[in-house]
């Protein structure tokens, strides 16, 4: 198959061979076909190869150009209604001839084929389309087009005209078997010329534009016999013969004509075809006898009739050409009328399908009314929510556009700047009318918007503290903004400072304990001293080395009751400033405080390795964590009931961190409670055991004071909790 797609423009043909198509050009495709002979890419759709392959695209002029032969198929839709009718004439003749025979033409539906149902018949006049009739007339294309003579290459139609020539013979021969017939003509049902078999001399060719109309060609006297013959044949589908008809103008001789009309088979040359003989009768012998036997005034009055008649004939044929000339009138008027009808009718379908949409666009202006409305509504709703919530959690927002003019602000706002409602305001004139001092907020604003930063800090105002943030933010690909928020964290600040005296607090119980654990021995061991000095004084056995002796192991044993003592003060001291100091030793210091009291509980207490780490941050803080995390693993310990109890401590240097690992064999916790091990207040212990804000303070401590990470995972037995802090560098 091949699809010949042409114009007479080059770029429209350039357009088409790269042409693809949108979703909503083929949204009422098939989806089957869509899938099939489509390939879509990047939202586009284009024929597969195999169709593609078929298409011949060409730059072509219908009225100038050689037509392509042999065509299935003509399309020309909507070009022939810019044509006048002489050039439609034309321009559907080139189609024939370039047609098979039965090939189809589809038209637009404000175009017909006129006068030319000779050569096409209709097989859809609603939709324009028509098939080529028969195959048999030597349409002459060069008279026809407007284009120069050429030879063009007819060795294949005149082949197809012999083949033709064969089939009619035949089918004549078939027809008039038994009758004597050997010249002729063969028409159609409507009187069209579609073959001749010999000569005729009552058929010539009448003066103005060549015919195949056979009542325009036959001579005048046998025009209203042929018809009459030729309609009654085609309505009984019979062999039909016609009156003896005296041949015009009357002579001596009289010679008389019979019509004889054959249906012919349907064939390839039309649906139906009839040949139609003339029979020339010579009666002038007869009639001379018959003048001796008649009277002279019989044969006058026979004359007198004859020419009457004819007469009679002549004006009848001049009425039926008048009402053949006032039909086709009549149909030229009743087509251009359906024209007109079937315009109409498409205008007013476009109307109402207009209509239609000029509904559903105002339904669906309605809808998004409705909707508009609605979303309105919502919106007030969500600013007054905003503005609640905003209250809620003490932070206040302002709004610039991408010009950093003034686009919203909550009303909290107003405590920081002077914000005239009656025109738009700038940020020059946000600053300028500043009620606080904000140090910078034109660079810094500046910056956000330029390198694409951030801006945080804390923000000293009243005696309140404010996180201050300048960021920018996008509202769609091509346009964004800049937030500027105030949060106020005094409260915030004031509670964490709670919670971590709270913390102290706790712990400061925790250590107290463990100081007593501590004291036992040297009191005890002051005591027995004592006992004895007292034993050996009663029994004067007391001498003065003996004296120096127990002053020197007292004076020892306070001094290191003092010195537990200016340890805890210090623990309990915090840190004004981060100070550089070395892990291991914090490490040592804290197992200090709790290894007596964990030794009386049958707990041990491991330093797995040695390491030289520093850390730059605050090292009673870091105490205070590690003494949380022993206090919780002492308390698993106990619930457990274990009598082989430890806990392991290590230090590792990973990359650019010191990673501080300790583990326990408490038994571990499940996945639900080490989620929640860092919330604020939660514990699994008695309301009486513990406050829940140990863990809490460390993370606190561990994150935001030292720059760290901190977590817990179950291990088989027990827990592990993992502390990540930056190693100083030149550790």
């Amino acid at each position: 198959m091949t699809i010949f797609a042409t114009d007479v423009s080059e770029e429209a043909i350039d357009e088409a061979r790269s042409r693809s198509f949108s979703e909503d050009e083929v949204s009422e495709i098939d989806q089957f076909i869509l899938s099939t002979y489509f390939v879509e890419k990047n939202r586009r759709y284009t024929p597969v190869k195999s169709i593609r392959d078929m298409i011949v695209f060409s730059k072509h002029d219908v009225i100038k150009d050689p037509p392509f032969l042999n065509l299935d198929l003509v399309s020309c839709r909507n070009l022939l209604i810019y044509f006048n009718s002489e050039l439609q004439q034309r321009v559907i003749s080139i189609f024939s001839y370039a047609l098979r025979y039965q090939g189809l033409m589809f038209l637009g539906l404000s175009e017909t084929i006129g006068n030319l149902t000779s050569i096409f018949a209709v097989i859809d006049n609603k939709h324009k389309i028509y098939r080529k009739s028969n195959d048999m007339g030597n349409i002459d294309i060069e008279a026809l087009a407007y284009f120069q003579k050429k030879d063009f290459q007819r060795g294949s139609r005149k082949l197809r005209d012999e083949v033709n020539s064969l089939d009619v013979n035949g089918s004549i021969n078939n027809a008039v078997a038994g009758f004597f017939a050997q010249n002729g003509i063969v028409v159609d049902s409507s009187g069209g010329i579609l073959f001749f078999k010999g000569g005729n001399k009552y058929i010539s060719h009448p003066n103005g534009p060549a015919t195949n109309d056979i009542y325009k060609q036959v001579s005048d006297f046998l025009r209203l016999d042929l018809r009459a013959t030729l309609n009654e044949a085609v309505r009984s589908e019979q062999v039909c013969s016609s009156k003896k008809i005296r041949v015009l103008p009357l002579s001596d001789d009289r010679v008389y004509i019979t019509i004889t009309v054959f249906p012919l088979p349907r064939n390839k040359l039309a649906e139906n075809s009839y040949f139609i003989t003339f029979e020339e009768i010579n009666e002038t012998d007869r009639s001379v006898l018959f003048s001796h036997q008649m009277q002279a005034h019989d044969i006058n009055d026979v004359n007198i009739l004859e020419n009457e008649l004819t007469a009679l004939k002549e004006r009848l044929q001049i009425t039926i050409e008048e009402l053949e000339t006032s039909n086709e009138e009549l149909q030229s008027t009743n087509e251009e009328l359906q024209s007109t009808n079937e315009e109409l009718q498409s205008t007013n379908e476009e109307l109402e399908t207009s209509n239609e949409e000029l509904q559903s666009t105002n339904e669906e202006l309605h809808t998004v009314n409705d909707e508009l409305e609605h979303k309105n509504k919502e919106l007030a709703f969500v600013n007054e929510a905003l503005n609640k919530v905003v209250e809620v959690i003490n932070t206040d927002v302002l709004i610039l556009d991408k010009n950093l003019d003034l686009f919203l602000h909550t009303k909290g706002m107003e405590r920081f700047f002077k914000i005239n409602y009656t025109h738009k305001i700038n940020l020059s004139e946000i600053i300028i009318n500043a009620l606080v001092s904000i140090p910078d907020l034109f660079e810094n604003v500046k910056n956000v918007v330029q390198k694409k930063i951030e801006v945080e800090y804390d923000l000293i105002i009243d005696n309140r503290i404010y996180w201050f943030q300048i960021k920018s933010i996008n509202f769609s690909s091509d346009d964004f903004g800049v937030i500027i928020g105030f949060t106020d964290k005094t409260d915030i600040i004031r509670n964490q400072q709670l919670m971590f005296q709270q913390s102290k607090l706790a712990s400061m119980g925790e250590m107290i304990g463990n100081i007593a654990h501590q004291w036992r021995q040297p009191l005890n061991s002051l005591a027995l001293n004592l006992f004895a000095i007292e034993k050996k004084i009663h029994a004067d056995a007391a001498n003065k080395e003996l004296f120096h002796t127990f002053m020197k192991e007292s004076q020892k044993t306070i001094q290191h009751m003092s010195t537990t003592i200016d340890d805890f003060r210090d623990f309990f001291n915090p840190n004004k400033a981060k100070q550089l100091f070395k892990l291991s030793f914090v490490i040592d210091k804290t197992i200090s405080f709790v290894h007596d009291s964990f030794i009386n509980y049958g707990i041990s207490v491991y330093k797995k390795n040695e390491s030289e780490l520093e850390i730059f941050g605050y090292e009673n803080e870091f105490a205070q964590v590690l003494i949380n995390i022993f206090n919780n693993s002492k308390d698993a310990l106990l619930r457990s009931g274990r009598i082989d109890g430890f806990i392991r401590i290590g230090v590792k240097h990973q990359g650019e961190a010191a990673v501080v690992t300790i583990t326990d064999n408490g038994g571990g916790a499940t996945e639900e409670i080490i989620s929640r091990a860092f919330e604020p207040y939660f514990t699994t212990k008695e309301k009486k055991e513990g406050t829940g804000i140990g863990l809490y303070m460390s993370k606190m401590i561990i994150e935001n004071s030292m720059n760290g990470s901190i977590g817990m995972e179950a291990i088989e037995g027990g827990m592990k909790t993992e502390i990540s802090l930056q190693a100083y560098k030149n550790a």
